[in-house]
């Protein structure tokens, strides 16, 4: 990748195909019981994120492990990574080194720059959709796919016109 914009871009491209194929699958199988949950928690903590880097108040209440139906998650995730593809087309790539504050509900002050609160938002999700594919494949012995490599291979096959 050219820039640093280019690569946020594309691994929120990603984050957007991984969280999807999360959705699809609690949506159409028999999940087991935490998947949801976590599922859930991922989507909750990427909306405390896109608040703080688009300047909103982030509700010292805000519910971090909510207990989403199927059609609020749906909303929620459709929103999260709309808000999110859009925040991030919308920088140049100076713009990653911008500082965002934010306050803890104890007053403690933090100063992040918009590319480690990507990180944060990219790795966050990497790890809990870990979480879900181990329960997955350990309880139901199914892989879903949603690492990096098989996003990049997907990608490679489109591009060599081999799907």
């Amino acid at each position: 990748m050219s820039s640093i914009r280019a690569y946020f871009v594309h691994m929120c491209e990603y984050e957007a195909w991984a969280n999807e194929k999360i959705f699809t699958y609690i949506t159409s199988a028999d999940a087991p019981e935490p998947v949801a949950g976590i599922f859930n928690h991922l989507i909750a903590d990427i909306t405390a994120w896109i608040l703080l880097l688009t300047g909103r108040t982030v509700p010292d209440d805000l519910d971090l492990s909510p207990s989403w139906n199927v059609e609020q998650c749906r909303r929620y995730l459709s929103l999260m990574m709309e808000e999110l593809r859009v925040f991030v087309d919308g920088l140049s790539d100076v713009d990653f080194d911008n500082m965002v504050v934010s306050h803890a509900p104890n007053g403690r002050r933090f100063e992040n720059t918009v590319s480690e609160i990507l990180t944060q938002i990219l790795s966050h999700g990497q790890h809990h959709r870990g979480q879900i594919e181990w329960i997955v494949e350990r309880e139901k012995g199914e892989y879903l796919g949603t690492s990096y490599m098989p996003y990049v291979r997907l990608l490679q096959q489109q591009t060599s016109g081999t799907i």
